[in-house]
């Protein structure tokens, strides 16, 4: 092979994905280094080089601006000899700052005539000079490819390393992002006011009072897609964790009705209209649902104007209470990651494999789209192996498994070994989205850990966080049967809770079993003599309050074939206290068919 190797990295990733306190921020800001990262890989490939990754089968197409394909901030293509590989990346590199320049104009124009009014544009203009991170390494191909590859991503390691550190260009007396306390706000005073002008403006900048934001802050929320005049594009935590009530009024006629008047009062300023179709049974950000908030947005001065509104839907909402109930203010985040990937690209002995692995992952990432919004969640970003969504709790661990699947079928053609872990971190709609975010990377992180060497990664962690920073947990491999399928496990022992066939402290006297069991000498004990007494002792407790369903003792017996050991019985109780937690935020079951799961999809696929 002759030619180069090129790979480049862009960021910052920091500022564009993980500094976020809204959810759109967090998916605006994993699209904008997509869109970026798709502008230097088109110009990549314009400029006569063959892309590897990510390697798109119509890239003209598949690049274009605000296409659905998802590209990481990582590229690595193929220049052919007679090319200039410097050359290619410092187009890419221009490509790349015309885009994010793009976003900029966009942002302004839809501020629109407020922007003289609320920025500071002497800032504005330095920060967009200095926020796009570009570094470019190269080597000669060989004939080597496994070499040229370690060699080129050591030195890009290196680049960046040694990143460029731009003088410092802080503000005196101008206070810092909110965001990003590196940097100053672009917001004039005016916005912060306390006067009718600087409440206006507040609500045409998506801001609450005392709110700063840096330039990259401002775009995420003003920018293409973060316009309200079209809706937003990606709702918050409260219309996520709302959808199971929203979906099971929506069922009924007075339900729909019910949802129908709160919507028609419902105004911009306190509940944005979202433009996504997997949303639609209640197009609006739903922090106006909760009790508890719509007293907090009562008060607050910004939405005096719609206290009419306001105390309209919350006599509504309250006469209704007793008969449709509340939302529950848990959801579920997922975050999902895959396995051995960094040894399967090592094993990869040509630029050919390397291409049709990458179009596998962008095959899994178009599939993880339509998953989760098959299961009314909404996505983050899935590019290739990686993936963030918000999910509703009656459907977290049914779009983890299909996820799972779907990664083993696409991504197992090409790489057996790989496989894929998920973390299903459950939180309350209040929390700060950092918290969420830092709990289902931890969830994640137990997935692949798991207890020791042979019971690392391909995992499924499950955890429930309560409002009050307490935390359960269970996980388990994937497995292929009902025993070793922590998912399945944990559905039916929901199924049982909202039937009303268990004992609500049953998670509570497994623990105790468990630790009765810890203190005694039964190391002599026969296997098959242990594992009858074990399992008989865990279906006395369970059994003490009478099944409404005639199935559940068979049920229970199936479940009860995994405890073997004394230490089954805690790990037993942890599940069973994960699928308490769950089962108390769903609706309660009176009666239902066998073999129905609490976890399905309801309602008409989005």
């Amino acid at each position: 092979m002759s030619g180069y190797l090129l790979s480049v990295a862009l960021g910052p990733v920091q500022d564009f994905i993980a500094a976020a306190r809204r959810t759109h921020d967090l998916w605006f800001g994993s699209h904008l280094l997509s869109e970026i990262s798709k502008a230097a890989a088109l110009s990549l490939h314009r400029s006569g080089a063959t892309l590897i990754f990510p390697a798109p089968e119509r890239p003209e197409e598949e690049l274009s601006p605000g296409s659905q394909l998802n590209v990481a901030n990582k590229l690595l293509a193929q220049v052919p000899e007679g090319l200039a590989p410097e050359e290619l990346a410092r187009s890419a590199q221009e490509a790349a700052k015309e885009r994010w320049k793009g976003f900029a104009a966009d942002a302004l124009r839809n501020i629109g005539s407020t922007a003289t009014l609320a920025i500071r544009l002497d800032v504005w203009e330095e920060q967009l000079k200095d926020v796009l991170e570009f570094y470019a390494a190269w080597v000669p191909m060989g004939n080597d490819y496994i070499a040229a590859r370690t060699r080129v991503e050591r030195l890009l390691a290196g680049r960046k390393a040694l990143r460029d550190f731009l003088p410092v260009k802080g503000r005196a007396k101008v206070p810092k992002s909110s965001l990003d306390g590196a940097r100053e706000t672009v917001l004039n005073e005016a916005v912060q006011d306390k006067t009718a002008q600087g409440a206006r403006l507040r609500r045409e900048l998506r801001l609450k009072q005392g709110e700063q934001l840096d330039a990259i802050g401002l775009i995420k929320r003003r920018a293409v897609g973060g316009a309200r005049e079209g809706g937003v594009r990606f709702v918050s935590v409260s219309r996520v964790a709302a959808d199971v009530w929203i979906r099971r009024l929506w069922g009924t006629q007075g339900g729909r009705e019910l949802l129908r008047k709160v919507e028609q009062k419902c105004h911009p300023d306190f509940a944005d209209p979202i433009d996504d179709p997997v949303f639609r049974d209640f197009p609006r950000e739903c922090e106006v649902l909760f009790e508890s908030r719509r007293r907090v947005m009562m008060k607050e001065a910004d939405l005096a104007d719609h206290l009419p509104a306001l105390g309209e839907i919350d006599a509504l909402l309250r006469s209704q209470k007793e008969k449709v109930g509340q939302p529950s203010p848990y959801l579920a985040i997922l975050k999902a990651d895959g396995d051995r990937m960094g040894s399967a690209i090592s094993n990869l002995r040509s630029p050919e494999e390397h291409r049709r692995l990458s179009r596998q992952l962008a095959r899994f990432a178009a599939a993880a789209r339509a998953i989760v919004a098959e299961c009314h969640g909404s996505l983050v970003y899935s590019g290739g192996d990686d993936v963030l969504a918000f999910l509703p709790l009656d459907t977290c661990l049914l779009a983890a498994r299909r996820l799972h699947d779907e990664f083993g079928r696409l991504v197992g053609e090409v790489a057996p070994e790989v496989t894929l872990s998920a973390g299903v971190s459950v939180g309350h709609c209040l929390e700060p989205l950092e918290d969420l975010l830092t709990r289902a990377k931890e969830a994640e992180r137990n997935a692949k850990e798991g207890a020791g060497a042979a019971d690392e990664r391909d995992g499924l962690a499950v955890s429930f966080w309560t409002r009050g920073g307490s935390v359960i947990k269970a996980r388990a491999q994937w497995g292929k049967n009902l025993a070793d399928a922590l998912d399945a496990r944990l559905q039916q022992w929901i199924d049982l809770f909202r039937v009303g066939a268990l004992p609500d402290k049953a998670a509570y006297d497994l623990r105790a079993l468990a630790r009765e069991y810890e203190r005694w000498e039964i190391t002599d004990w026969p296997e098959s003599q242990l594992r009858e007494l074990l399992q008989a002792d865990a279906l006395r407790l369970l059994r003490r309050k009478q099944a409404k369903d005639s199935g559940a003792k068979e049920t229970l017996k199936a479940l009860l074939e995994t405890v073997k050991v004394p230490a089954d019985l805690t790990r037993l109780a942890d599940e069973v206290m994960v699928a308490r937690r769950l089962a108390v935020e769903l609706p309660r079951v009176e009666e239902r068919s066998r073999g129905s799961s609490a976890l399905e999809v309801r309602g008409e696929p989005a």
